[in-house]
Order: C-alpha cells, then structure tokens, then sequence
C-alpha cells in the first residue's frame, strides 16, 4: 500500500466506510509478507484495535536487535498494546451495545400493519417509513416516524414509548393515537384515541387528552389543539379519502400517495381553493371530477402521470 494511502487511513479510521475498513483490515494481514519497519512506524503514531496479531508482531520485529533498539522498541510496544487494549474495549462495547434498527415502509397507494416485540400495534399509512430497534432498551421505547401511522401502544409503565418525528416528539405510556407527519406538507399533527400524550417541539411542551388534536405549524412552530371527529380522522385505516374543508394543494399532495399522479394547476390561485367530500375505493377520474365541478375548473392530462386543473 502507497505511504500516502496508509496516512489517509489511518488518519481518518473513525470516518471509514466500510470497503475502507476492509482495506485497511487487509494491510493488517499482509504483515507477514512485509518485513520492513512501514507497519511498525505507522502504529507507532496511529494505534489500531487489532491487538493480539500487532503486538506479536511488533515483537517479532524487534527481535535479534541491538539492545539499545530493542529497549527502546519494547518501549512503543508495551505503549501500543495499551492504547490498542482501550481501542478494542470501546470498539466492541460500541458495536455490541449499539441497537440494531429495522425499517419498514408503505409504498404508493398500500398500508401495512406491524407489531414490535413489545406488542405495540402500528398501522402505516402510504408512502410512510418507520424504523426501530429489534429490541428496546430496558429504559425506553423509541421509533422513529416519516409519514402517518396509527399507535396502539402496548402499556409499560417502566418504559415510556416515544415517536420522534422532524418536528415533534411524542410520548406516552399506552394509549392510542395517530401521527401525520410528512416531509412534504407545512404541519405535523397528532391526534389522540385513548389515554394522554405528551408533545415536544424544542421549548413548547404540551399535554393531549382523549379527542384532542395537536398541531404545529412547520414553518411559524405555531402550536394549536382543537377537538377532532375519530371517524374522520382514522378514515384512511377504512381506505377512505375524506376531505373537510382541505385546500386543492393540499389534495394534490394525498392524491399523490394515494394514485402517484402529480397534478399541476394552470393558476396558483386554483391550489388554494378548498374542497369538502368522502370517497372510498373510487377512481380517481371520479374523485377529480368531483373536484372540478365544485369550482367550476377542469383537468387534462398533460403528461406522464400528471394531471392539470385549468378553466
């Protein structure tokens, strides 16, 4: 391996990925066949966690030399195995403690149920990833959450169940409730079935009780709570599209990961015109046609998976 090589590795063996780390692994093993100091002088001034093969290397190295050397060299060893003895300790605690992190996702248009080793319940909605440990800690439960879901959290009163989202963290002991929280539109909300939830979003901290609704505005933090209609609310677990009230922009963005059409409006001013209606398992040229006859629009297909409201 190029002296340079070696540095740039050595130097930055906490940030190696993992073909790295298996060439540097391979440099270890070719020890035997490189008789010359290289190895010795880079140890030296960055120690590895390979212990054992190191350091009998280095004592074979060093064998047969003069007495000064050989003093002087035992020396850098013994300091080596040392350093390299806390290097393997952190590193394997490290990797033995670390969590391992499932991840499940609900692709375009499908839902999926799943239930953690806790018993907890989750139902995801489309175009939704969650991801949490195959094992939780004996002092939380944490998940982590892009997109909707429903909880129905499996009570412990020694281990609080969090669901940490961009915005918002939630936590409760065992109770039910649903979290919309998509990348792609301004609020996180969450909505409360059953028991109590505490919400945080950086300073502001705030309880929910049964039929209560937090919401926080992405882009002011604004934080409001209002009652909300269950049946409406969980419409999507039914495979309902319901609407009260919702802007066109806003349609588009559930239309999207419900059908994956994109749908464009020939004046901005269409996007926020609002929309009220329920719909289960209709087509979508029926949900669009409602649509436009309530304002009097029309659509086309302009392209590809894409749809465009004009007059």
């Amino acid at each position: 391996m190029e002296a340079r090589r070696l540095k740039y590795l050595l130097d930055n063996i906490k940030k190696l990925d993992f073909d790295e780390q298996e060439e540097l692994n391979n440099w270890y093993q070719s020890f035997d066949k490189k008789p010359d100091d290289t190895h010795l002088m880079a140890l030296r001034k960055n120690p590895i966690p390979t212990q054992d093969r190191i350091y009998k290397k280095i004592l074979t190295e060093i064998k047969g030399r003069a007495k000064a050397r050989k003093m002087w060299s035992y020396g850098i060893a013994a300091s080596v195995a040392c350093i390299l003895s806390i290097g393997v300790f952190l590193l394997i605690n490290k990797q033995y403690n670390k969590p391992q992190i499932n991840e499940v996702a609900a692709g375009m248009g499908e839902q999926k149920y799943l239930k953690l080793e806790d018993g907890t319940e989750i139902w995801l909605n489309a175009q939704s990833k969650i991801m949490f440990p195959i094992a939780f800690s004996d002092t939380e439960r944490e998940v982590s959450l892009s997109g909707e879901a429903y909880f129905k959290v499996e009570k412990d009163s020694t281990k609080p169940f969090r669901v940490v989202t961009d915005n918002l963290t939630t936590s409760v002991l065992g109770t039910e409730f649903n979290v919309n929280a998509y990348k792609n539109q301004d609020f996180v909300s969450v909505a409360l079935v059953e028991g109590s939830v505490r919400l945080r979003a950086g300073d502001m901290v705030s309880l929910l009780g049964p039929g209560q609704k937090g919401s926080l505005k992405k882009e002011t933090s604004s934080f409001n709570i209002e009652q909300f209609d269950v049946t409406d609310e969980m419409g999507w677990m039914r495979g309902e599209l319901i609407f009260n009230g919702v802007s066109l922009g806003e349609i588009a963005k559930r239309l999207k990961r419900s059908f994956g059409i994109e749908i464009e409006f020939a004046k901005k001013g269409y996007a926020t015109y609002e929309f009220t209606g329920k719909f289960k398992d209709e087509e979508l040229s029926i949900i669009l046609t409602a649509i436009a006859r309530a304002h009097e629009l029309k659509f086309r297909t302009v392209g590809d998976q894409k749809i465009e409201f004009y007059k």
